[in-house]
């Protein structure tokens, strides 16, 4: 059961918040931007955020909470660290030194990354859904095979994109990896990357707890192997998603666990860090030096190394409040229209501007710019009025993450066919766009519903699994 629900104190209380936050960013708009204030205001908004979802019995393990999380690690992780750690000396490139130097536009953005993830958060809060009392949904005996159905299919697109990316990384480094990612055809990049959002659909399937052990095994380290290309953001998003699945299905952690997590999550930092001089080197010149890249992580921090190689996605919504109305001139949520007509794979090239303009990070006219931006996109699409757009979408997310959490406890695999990659896709847009993020869901969409028919029952009698 899903409502509306206005009077709900905490509503009130973060809309008095982020009412008072955005008069001061206002006011000090024609001052030299003050990271210190700005990073306090934004570590009390992700605690307070936390805090007031544990304190309305939110699930705290949701993909709602991960995309919160995700976004200000994203966009605020290097203002962080100028802010709260002024002195101390990174590895990676800082954007918001290095790019972001007219302070009016800087202002401006620092504004509507803060506003936009607080309305987002609020929309959370607003929509209440909680499970009906009787049985919803509606098992059926072959729900049961679709995800491994659909892992299988896209797994051949996923591991001839990731080996073409390794090559390319092996030969010229990151950049080489990075020039061959933005020209292999747009149908087979999506097809690989929704291999991602079928991993966790794959995973509940399985009966066993030593299946799903041998599993989460296999996947991890493939994951971590394909991340030698350079590539890692998706993955990342893919192992969050899949652990929240694994979580969600154990009523309580034990301290064991909890310190085993977290053991887990220190070394994946170490992991990311390590990648990123890969990265910077190259694949060849890491594998003849590797010793002294383990030993520089060694010696970092490795918190705040994780938070400054992550934090550099703030640099696409500048790009967008630099060149609105100037650069670019989007009409009233251009791209969440396009996007629609995206779906369609452009063979010919015939629709080639049509679709473009659906991928507004496409029309920032610089190669500096670093991928999508939820923050961006609201701004791209629906200018001032980005914050009710971000409210909007907030309400729809809360109600797909709560449903995931509520059907993962009834057990009702059917339901979640769909939800899960939705919610899977859906994070990774923190630092993506609409126009990739539509095309994906609905072609996931169209091959589930296709396998969910009559014909699902021909798949069956071949015993691929």
């Amino acid at each position: 059961m899903k409502s509306i629900n206005l009077l709900n104190p905490y509503v009130w209380a973060w809309f008095v918040i982020t009412i008072v936050e955005y008069l001061w960013l206002d006011s000090v708009s024609k001052q030299p931007v003050d990271f210190n204030t700005v990073s306090w205001i934004i570590t009390f908004n992700l605690l307070g955020q936390l805090f007031t979802l544990s304190q309305k019995k939110e699930p705290m393990v949701s993909f709602f909470t991960a995309f919160i999380v995700f976004y200000y690690v994203f966009h605020f992780g290097q203002v962080v660290l100028l802010g709260l750690f002024p002195k101390y000396e990174y590895d990676y490139m800082n954007y918001v030194t290095s790019y972001m130097t007219n302070e009016t536009i800087l202002h401006e953005t620092l504004k509507l990354c803060i506003i936009c993830i607080n309305m987002f958060f609020i929309g959370g809060l607003i929509l209440r859904y909680k499970a009906n009392d009787e049985y919803s949904g509606k098992v059926i005996l072959n729900a049961k095979n679709i995800g491994k159905i659909t892992f299988f299919i896209f797994f051949p697109f996923r591991l001839l994109f990731d080996g073409i990316l390794i090559v390319s990384s092996a030969m010229g480094g990151y950049m080489a990896a990075q020039s061959i990612n933005t020209v292999i055809p747009g149908v087979f990049a999506a097809l690989a990357a929704l291999w991602y959002a079928t991993i966790p659909l794959y995973y509940i399937e399985l009966k066993s707890n030593k299946e799903k052990k041998r599993f989460l095994i296999i996947i991890l380290l493939y994951l971590l192997l394909s991340m030698i290309s350079g590539m890692r953001g998706l993955q990342m998003v893919c192992i969050v998603s899949l652990f929240i699945i694994v979580l969600s299905e154990q009523k309580k952690l034990k301290k064991k666990q909890i310190i085993l997590y977290g053991i887990i999550g220190v070394l994946g930092m170490y992991f990311i860090d390590i990648l990123y001089d890969l990265r910077n080197v190259g694949l060849n010149a890491f594998l003849k030096d590797y010793s002294s890249a383990f030993e520089d992580s060694r010696n970092t921090n490795i918190v705040l190394e994780t938070l400054g190689t992550f934090g550099e996605t703030v640099y696409t919504p500048y790009l967008v409040v630099e060149g609105y109305n100037s650069s670019f001139h989007p009409f009233f949520g251009e791209c969440f229209i396009k996007s629609i007509g995206a779906v369609i794979p452009d063979v010919t090239g015939v629709f080639k501007d049509f679709n473009n303009d659906a991928y507004f990070a496409r029309r920032l006219g610089t190669e500096n710019a670093i991928g999508g931006s939820f923050a961006g996109e609201m701004y791209y699409n629906f200018g001032s009025l980005y914050w009710l757009a971000s409210l909007l979408i907030g309400m729809l997310f809360i109600y797909v993450s709560n449903k995931i959490s509520i059907e993962m406890k009834k057990g009702n695999y059917y339901q979640l066919l769909l939800l899960i990659p939705f919610a899977v896709l859906f994070i990774w847009w923190v630092r993506d766009t609409v126009g990739d993020f539509t095309r994906k869901i609905v072609w996931m969409a169209i091959i589930i519903y296709y396998l969910k028919s009559k014909k699902l029952v021909i798949l069956n009698r071949f015993r691929l699994i």
